[in-house]
């Protein structure tokens, strides 16, 4: 999985490697993934631990 984007600097099409895409895989396409991406990660408590974690020094 790439992302494909326009650079405008060098006026040419550039690809970027997605960061996990491993996991994203895993959660989207094996049954279990998307259970626990049901149950657990499309839920607030979530989203709120990740963005507490995120404004740490620990994810730099």
């Amino acid at each position: 999985m790439k992302i494909r984007y326009w650079d405008r600097e060098t006026n040419t099409v550039k690809e970027e490697k997605v960061a996990g895409e491993r996991y994203i895989k895993w959660l989207y396409e094996n049954r279990i993934g998307q259970g626990l991406l049901e149950i657990f990660v499309k839920r607030k408590l979530f989203s709120f631990l990740y963005g507490k974690c995120q404004d740490t020094k620990f994810s730099t």
